[in-house]
């Protein structure tokens, strides 16, 4: 049963992996845009890419949910193994 556990860390590594990005992209998304106004300054801050924060927000998602299937079907197994095992 240790492929299973091994199954089950790497679904809840990349679970918190995703987790974790999702969060940035939705912090970058609610920074607020200064307004731009006719001129340039030198040395401002960049503006925040919210566009590719909604992108990657959007990819975290279903890699979140890739991560949660897999993690059923290492569950999933693991029962169906220890039903065998009676």
């Amino acid at each position: 049963m240790a492929g299973i556990g091994g199954l089950t860390k790497v679904a809840l590594g990349g679970l918190g992996a995703s987790v974790k990005r999702f969060e940035r992209a939705a912090e970058t998304i609610a920074q607020p845009t200064p307004l731009v106004g006719d001129r340039v300054e030198i040395g401002s801050a960049p503006l925040p890419d919210k566009v590719g924060a909604t992108v990657d927000m959007r990819i975290q998602k279903y890699a979140a949910i890739a991560n949660m299937r897999v993690l059923s079907t290492a569950m999933e197994l693991e029962r169906e193994v220890t039903k065998l095992g009676k």
